[in-house]
């Protein structure tokens, strides 16, 4: 979140997407399985649920990862609709 805070302080017309876990049992598998202890998943879990919180003030839109097909296309979906609703700042010739 606090890099997304960052992007929005210097970049007031970026948008946001919060990416979710379906749930905070999904989320602390999804980090067991990759190896992380017991404590550093419950610390996660926690901070995740506060970090949901702060996002939901700032992002413009919201995904859920419960499934990976389905969060790509939505992400896509957003990330095309914003390329084409403004142009971009680095390139304004571009739609």
């Amino acid at each position: 979140m606090q890099g997304a805070e960052q992007v929005l302080h210097r970049r007031p017309d970026a948008t946001v997407i919060l990416l979710l876990p379906p749930s905070d049992d999904v989320q602390a598998q999804r980090l067991a399985a990759r190896g992380d202890d017991e404590e550093h998943v419950r610390r996660r879990v926690e901070l995740g649920q506060a970090e949901v919180e702060r996002g939901a003030k700032i992002a413009a839109h919201t995904v859920v990862n419960d499934d990976l097909e389905r969060a790509i296309t939505q992400l896509t979906a957003i990330v095309d609709g914003t390329r084409t609703a403004a142009p971009c700042a680095a390139n304004p010739e571009e739609p």
